[in-house]
């Protein structure tokens, strides 16, 4: 007997009594189609309990439609079915409800998206660092965060906002200053971080060789014994006897912390490197990045979280706010963008960078100090014009060994622009790991591992000055490695090979072949150094440290080198607490300029006559960071 029609029938019924019932109580149940699921879903249960019905509960899905059942299925897989379909329509109230939740939710999100979008927009803008050849490189694979001006200008518009400290520069003087600031206040100050260029870094973004820290833990880790006395005789004697010895004596001292400052923000100085004119190995440098771009860039990124801190690029700084009677500088007048406009602040810090390349400007320090060096080309960026020094000047501060640039005595010969006025620096750490220097007749002439001054004077008196028509002074040496020099230099001098700069030949013959130098004559210059090298003995030139030998049918790796204009030693006068000091007139004592402050290269006084290798950085460093401190003792007292 088919039983199929019964079935039928008794559903039918009893859908329909139901929904009698139903509607006599609930008239508005069957208006809404949620609530119409949830009748079906008690149809469900109903039938569902029914165990007399358990071979059709298949029959029953959540669309109220009946299948024709398969007489031979098991009572297992009928159970097992029909606690899915009980899940599915029990939770079929829950979807309808969470859905609508997740709707609302989807939608703030989507809102919350745009606003940041939005807010990012106008706010932070990644950018790729392009400072200059050297580091395109590291900019393959670091971006940093600059902080667009947008917000900045809005800030800027309240006339009568009084900063409590401007920074005027964003090498790494002025981002150590500048996170010295934040950190020592506990981010309690508004400090403003102005930028001529539209990039942070400057010239210490170039730095390439190392900074110099005294009992590192790497000479510690190495055995190397330097002391106090050590390091400061040996800039005393780099400076000619011109560096002020209270200035020389701060930058030792505390070079001892400057190790720690880096590493605690997590900077990479790994590696220990000997160069010209130390005694001893103490110039530190990471193991892979180039160390001055390393080095600014972490401060920079780690200040720039804090939003206490306002960077302002393409920000010129034209005139510093000076009250001659108070003796008192009280901000500054900055070109922003084309648009002048006065800041005003409780103290001011100036670390703007040397005048390296001010060769146009109508007043220009070269032309007026060092007219003799102006034909030689530089490794300093277009900026480097000595803004800093000129408004501090123009106030009353006094200059110190204006004279005094140092020439240094490798950068490179670019043959796709032999006579470029910029050229990069071929690093001083290129001979402090094996590099020796040959002129055109095949001959060394110099101790490599000498002051930058000894090397420049010895290339200038024993190389060819190439004649050329772009009124440039320009002497030519060839600087050569061997492979093992090119792998304890690091991973950078790939930039250096796969730009041009360094040429690789088959062995030295291929060498003097290539470049018309007399072989036999190289020859002789090749195993006469391997031979005071074997000995361990002193050259005709002074030289008792060989960090390589040469093998002469090995390959080489050469560049052609210049010297050029590279760092100026003189500048705005400090004292050790970075203090400027003004001009001694007739009958007057010199006096503290208050609330004006100056670290790095803008000053004056450290170096003397000549700079040491890895003092730059350590000066940016160490009397940035006293600038903080003393702009903020000043803000307190004042």
């Amino acid at each position: 007997m088919n039983k199929k029609p019964l079935i039928i029938l008794f559903l039918s019924v009893g859908v329909a009594v139901i929904f009698i019932y139903v509607s006599n109580n609930n008239p508005d149940l069957i208006k809404s189609s949620n609530n119409f699921k949830k009748l079906n879903s008690l149809l469900n249960k109903i039938y569902t309990n029914n165990e007399k019905n358990k071979e059709e509960k298949k029959n029953f899905n959540k669309k109220n439609k009946f299948n024709d059942l398969k007489d031979e299925t098991s009572e297992k897989k009928e159970n097992k079915k029909d606690k899915k379909e009980k899940t599915k329509d029990i939770n079929e109230k829950k979807t309808n409800k969470n859905q609508t939740i997740e709707n609302k939710q989807f939608e703030k999100k989507e809102t919350k998206k745009t606003e940041e979008k939005k807010v990012t927009k106008n706010s932070d803008v990644k950018r790729v660092i392009k400072n200059d050849e050297e580091n395109k490189e590291n900019a393959k694979s670091v971006k940093d965060n600059i902080k667009d001006n947008s917000k900045e200008r809005k800030l800027f518009e309240n006339d009568d906002e009084v900063y409590d400290i401007i920074v005027v520069g964003a090498g790494l003087a002025g981002v150590t200053a500048t996170y010295e600031s934040y950190i020592k206040s506990k981010g309690k100050l508004k400090i403003v971080l102005l930028e001529k260029q539209k990039n942070f870094g400057g010239n210490s973004a170039k730095a390439t060789s190392g900074i110099n820290i005294l009992n590192s833990p790497l000479q510690k880790a190495e055995n190397v014994k330097d002391t106090y006395d050590l390091f400061f005789s040996d800039t005393i004697k780099s400076g000619k006897g011109r560096s002020v010895p209270d200035l020389v004596s701060t930058l030792v001292k505390d070079s001892v912390s400057v190790f720690d400052f880096f590493t605690n923000i997590k900077a990479d100085l790994s590696k220990l490197g000997l160069l010209g004119g130390h005694s001893v190995p103490r110039t530190c440098r990471p193991s892979k990045a180039t160390v001055g771009y390393h080095l600014t860039s972490t401060v920079y990124n780690t200040l720039m979280k804090s939003s206490s801190i306002i960077f302002s690029p393409n920000s010129t700084v034209i005139e510093l706010i000076y009250d001659r009677k108070k003796r008192t500088v009280n901000g500054v007048k900055v070109l922003i963008n084309g648009k002048e406009k006065i800041l005003k602040s409780k103290a001011v810090i100036l670390t703007c960078g040397g005048f390296g390349h001010d060769f146009d400007s109508k007043d220009s320090l070269l032309k007026e100090f060092v007219p003799n060096i102006m034909k030689f080309p530089t490794t300093n960026g277009p900026q480097t014009t000595g803004g800093g020094v000129k408004i501090a000047r123009s106030i009353g501060a006094d200059l110190v060994d204006m004279d005094q640039v140092q020439i240094h005595p490798t950068g490179y010969v670019d043959f796709k622009d032999r006579f470029s006025k910029n050229k990069i620096l071929a690093p001083e750490l290129l001979r402090g790991v094996g590099g020796i220097l040959i002129n055109q007749k095949g001959e060394r002439f110099c101790n490599e591992l000498g002051t930058r001054d000894y090397v420049t004077e010895k290339i200038l008196n024993n190389c060819e000055k190439v004649p050329n028509t772009f009124n440039i002074d320009q002497y030519e040496a060839y600087l050569i490695l061997n492979e093992n020099s090119t792998i304890k230099f690091g991973p950078n001098i790939k930039f250096y090979i796969n730009k041009g700069l360094f040429k690789k030949y088959n062995n030295f013959e291929d060498f003097a072949k290539t470049n018309k130098i007399d072989f036999k004559n190289l020859e002789k210059t090749i195993l006469t150094y391997n031979n005071y090298a074997i000995k361990n003995e002193p050259d005709p030139f002074g030289k008792n440290v060989y960090p390589e030998q040469f093998n002469i049918n090995q390959p080489v790796y050469v560049a052609v080198i210049s010297p050029v204009i590279h760092y100026c030693m003189g500048g705005i006068k400090i004292n050790k607490d970075t203090e400027v000091i003004s001009i001694k007139r007739k009958k007057k004592r010199s006096f503290v300029i208050n609330g004006l402050f100056a670290a790095g290269e803008v000053t004056g006084g450290v170096h003397g006559g000549n700079r040491l290798g890895g003092n730059s950085l350590l000066e940016c460093a160490v009397f940035g960071r006293r600038a903080a401190n003393s702009a903020i003792r000043y803000i307190e007292n004042k």
